[in-house]
């Protein structure tokens, strides 16, 4: 069976993604008997649509830290992984402003890695009448 909005063209199921909030159909979900309910509406839906330039963006989170500190530890002794730990252990919430610098440099080389391209940010203003 063919999805509902298969007919829809590309700026009319943008409309009606950019309709509703998250927050306003989470509300919506949430004030909804269970059970079955039949609509049978017609909606005339007016306003503009933009989109911005597609664009490319640097993300932190999709370096996997966990294998850094995997592979950083695989390359020193227990003693230096353990004299590492107490470091940490220590600067948590106080850390040095040397250690830290040197850190985020190296975030910041890590980083570059992760170069995501991003499409434009689509953003409307609409309004939707039930038609009678």
């Amino acid at each position: 069976m063919a999805n509902a909005l298969d007919n829809l063209n590309t700026l009319e199921l943008l409309a009606l993604s950019k309709l509703v909030s998250t927050a306003q159909a989470s509300k919506a979900s949430s004030s909804l008997t269970p059970g079955e309910h039949t609509i049978d509406t017609v909606l005339h839906l007016t306003g503009t649509i933009t989109k911005g330039e597609d664009y490319s963006q640097q993300i932190a989170n999709k370096i996997d830290w966990t294998l850094l500190t995997a592979c950083l530890f695989g390359k020193v002794n227990e003693a230096t992984a353990a004299a590492a730990l107490a470091d940490y252990e220590a600067a948590t919430g106080k850390i040095e402003k040397e250690l830290k610098a040197s850190a985020n440099a190296k975030v910041a080389f890590l980083k570059t890695k992760t170069d995501t391209p991003c499409n434009g940010k689509v953003t409307s203003k609409l309004s939707a009448e039930p038609v009678s």
